[in-house]
């Protein structure tokens, strides 16, 4: 039952992580564009 779990979480974790990601390219883009 653990496996499975923790086999499943990182597909998640790694969705959360692109998306972290993308929002910070966005960011720092914008921030680039102020100057």
């Amino acid at each position: 039952s653990d496996d499975y779990y923790e086999r499943r979480r990182p597909l998640r974790d790694d969705e959360r992580l692109r998306r972290l990601s993308d929002d910070a390219e966005f960011e720092r883009e914008r921030l680039e564009n102020k100057i």
